[in-house]
């Protein structure tokens, strides 16, 4: 789902059991958690450009921390835009699971903008 909180995209991964990575500990797959921050950053530019963008930002490059283990249980993410030029943005991304201020992980990426001036 998203959400708008004081003019930020919060989106949400709802916990569902096929995207646990280890049901021993019972911890979500990295690569979930690194596609659902990914998603965000891409859904934070469109949203921040939605006038002038034609085609969805692709990616260029990304970065992932992980901090903590995911609990088997909804994730959060916001991402905040750096640096954005007519054609690269920069975006930093960050997901919780119990509070905003204790992330399990960060995506830093770089991502190309198509837009309508560029054409």
């Amino acid at each position: 789902g998203v959400a708008l909180a004081d003019t930020q995209l919060v989106l949400c991964l709802p916990f569902e059991t096929h995207i646990l990575g280890n049901v021993l500990v019972g911890a979500l797959h990295g690569g979930a958690v690194s596609s659902f921050m990914e998603i965000t950053a891409i859904t934070a530019l469109w949203h921040a450009n939605k006038k002038d963008i034609e085609l969805l930002p692709k990616t260029i490059s990304i970065s992932i921390d992980y901090l903590v283990r995911c609990k088997a249980q909804d994730t959060y993410a916001c991402a905040k835009i750096m640096r954005q030029g007519n054609r690269v943005a920069n975006v930093h991304v960050s997901a919780w699971q119990d509070a905003n201020k204790t992330p399990v992980a960060c995506l830093r990426g770089n991502f190309l903008i198509n837009s309508a001036k560029n054409a």
